[in-house]
């Protein structure tokens, strides 16, 4: 079923600048959804090298855990944008964000111009990272029963959304003075030094 325009929001109507691209000389070899279902649109995606992801109704879209599941190249259009598990993957190797003030002929251009041996790289580096961005289903759930039979992020290859978070929390962990794992001194020096139990210096 359709679910309607996205509201504007304010700022540029992104998704409206980006249907202004079919109209340029050089737009013919653009492909737009208009409407049609999720299975040509996924269809669609198996087939580009870059994937348009402009903002949703809030500032994500789920538009790019589709994207990176089809593997094209995801160009992000929001802004203000953060993507998830940016503090331990570099999104630079899979993701392109784009300003939203610079849609135009400019974008085709630089898309256009990148040879296929960067697209590849970006590709591999979407196989590599996309799992994280993968919720696991329960066990007993026939998506996890699909997951197996398709073998989509299987278990054992220790990345899913789940785990990322448990990654972030970990990385966020405070180290205080009286911390099991956290020792401190000052040096000849009389520079305070705070180590971990391997006596290497605590970041």
């Amino acid at each position: 079923p359709d679910r309607g325009p996205h509201p504007w929001v304010g700022g540029v109507d992104v998704r409206k600048e980006i249907l202004k691209l079919k109209d340029l000389p050089n737009g013919e070899d653009l492909e737009f959804g208009g409407g049609a279902t999720h299975d040509i649109m996924h269809a669609a995606y198996g087939n580009a090298r870059f994937c348009f992801v402009p903002r949703g109704k809030s500032g994500w879209s789920l538009r790019l855990f589709e994207v990176l599941f089809a593997g094209c190249v995801p160009v992000m259009i929001s802004d203000k944008w953060e993507l998830p598990f940016e503090e331990f993957l570099d999104v630079t190797k899979f993701v392109i964000k784009w300003p939203s003030t610079q849609i135009g002929e400019g974008l085709l251009t630089y898309l256009r111009s990148l040879p296929d041996s960067t697209v590849q790289a970006y590709m591999d580096e979407i196989r590599r990272v996309r799992c994280w961005y993968f919720y696991p289903p329960k066990s007993l759930d026939i998506r996890g029963h699909l997951q197996r039979q398709h073998k989509v992020c299987p278990e054992e290859n220790g990345q899913d959304a789940l785990r990322g978070v448990f990654k972030i929390l970990q990385l966020k962990r405070r180290r205080s003075k009286s911390s099991p794992r956290s020792f401190y001194f000052r040096d000849a020096t009389g520079k305070l030094q705070r180590v971990g139990t391997d006596l290497e210096p605590l970041r």
